[in-house]
């Protein structure tokens, strides 16, 4: 019997004894939260098409590659993922995200960010997306412009749900757009 998932614990038939026995560690997850490169596009809008799948009318990759492709800043970096990746030893991976913020844009240190693999160029597969829009609007009359932010594709796998990815996109998000 196997209680959380740590002691394997068997009554032996005869004896008034049980013994104990630690059970293997559980798998952990690991996540790298990071922003897209310009190849990593077309597996970005496949997955939110998996995503979205769900609906009456579900949308195609394809409606999602034309978001992307009709923003005229069309900045990967914008759209933020969630990789997943665990080691095949039951031992989580190091995450480590290492980039700075930079005019409100993060400027990934390709040097020191562990290696993805898959469609994303090395180890992972998306867990979670959010976009980022940024844009120039002018308010009413004035010739004044501003920038401003907007969030939009929000989804998670559902594999991956109920772990707080989205709320750490969010946050991450925020911190791009200030």
């Amino acid at each position: 019997m196997v209680k959380n998932g740590v002691w394997n614990i068997k009554m032996v038939p005869g004896y008034e004894t049980m013994t104990m026995t630690k059970s293997p560690p559980i798998e952990q997850p690991s996540y790298e939260l990071r922003g897209l490169t310009d190849h990593d596009i077309t597996r970005w809008a496949q997955f939110c098409s998996e995503c979205f799948a769900y609906k009456p009318n579900p949308p195609l990759a394809t409606y999602f590659l034309r978001h992307y492709e009709n923003d005229p800043r069309k900045d990967s970096s914008l759209i933020r993922v969630m990789l997943f990746s665990s080691s095949s030893d039951g031992k989580a991976e190091d995450e480590t995200s290492n980039s700075k913020h930079n005019k409100g844009r993060i400027q990934e240190q390709r040097d020191e960010t562990r290696v993805i693999k898959n469609d994303l160029g090395g180890k992972g597969d998306i867990a979670s997306s959010v976009r980022i829009f940024q844009k120039t609007i002018s308010m009413g009359g004035t010739k004044q412009a501003f920038e401003a932010g907007g969030i939009g594709e929000v989804c998670t796998s559902d594999h991956h749900r109920k772990r707080g990815l989205v709320r750490q996109l969010l946050h991450d998000a925020i911190d791009v757009m200030s």
